[in-house]
């Protein structure tokens, strides 16, 4: 009996080992999250504003053309604002007001506006980004996210930059 359990353990541990190897062909994950270029961009850009890629992610995993060049941010963009612009078919234009920057428990205020491109491939598995991401995390989702581990100043900072954000949308 248990040579049995043995044997089925093996059989199931190779299967999955296969349909591992099976999903992922040159760091891009075989799904197709049925997405047109508009649509993926727009997708990215709201799930990186909402702080989704700080950490490993499904959806971005299966977004990219590479999802093994993400890395884990030693710090991240905090954001106000930001606007997606088509340039092609397959490249868009993402302009950015930025706020700042946080670094472990310190948020630093740097105001400026940015402009970042994103560029779309097509692969048998549907359309996926071609970028590295931006890790562009708007003020109110940085604050909720990380308060615990921010110093005072940098919480009244985010603070601030919310409610003049929600104020501003409000208009």
């Amino acid at each position: 009996m248990r040579k049995l359990f043995c044997l089925i353990s093996l059989v199931l541990f190779f299967n999955l080992v296969v349909f591992a190897q099976e999903l992922i062909t040159d760091g891009i994950v075989k799904k197709d999250l049925h997405l047109k270029p508009d649509a993926l961009v727009s997708e990215y850009i709201k799930r990186d504003s909402e702080g989704e890629f700080l950490q490993t992610n499904e959806w971005w995993n299966s977004a990219v053309a590479c999802p093994d060049c993400m890395g884990g941010p030693d710090e991240f963009t905090v954001i106000s604002y930001y606007k997606i612009k088509k340039i092609s078919k397959l490249k868009f234009s993402v302009k950015y007001e930025i706020e700042g920057k946080i670094s472990i428990d310190t948020f630093t205020p740097g105001k400026k506006t940015e402009e970042q491109t994103v560029s779309v491939v097509k692969t048998k598995w549907g359309f996926k980004l071609h970028t590295m991401p931006f890790q562009m995390v708007k003020a109110e989702t940085a604050l909720k996210r990380f308060e615990s581990n921010l110093n005072q100043q940098s919480k009244d900072l985010l603070r601030a930059i919310s409610s003049k954000v929600s104020k501003d949308s409000s208009k």
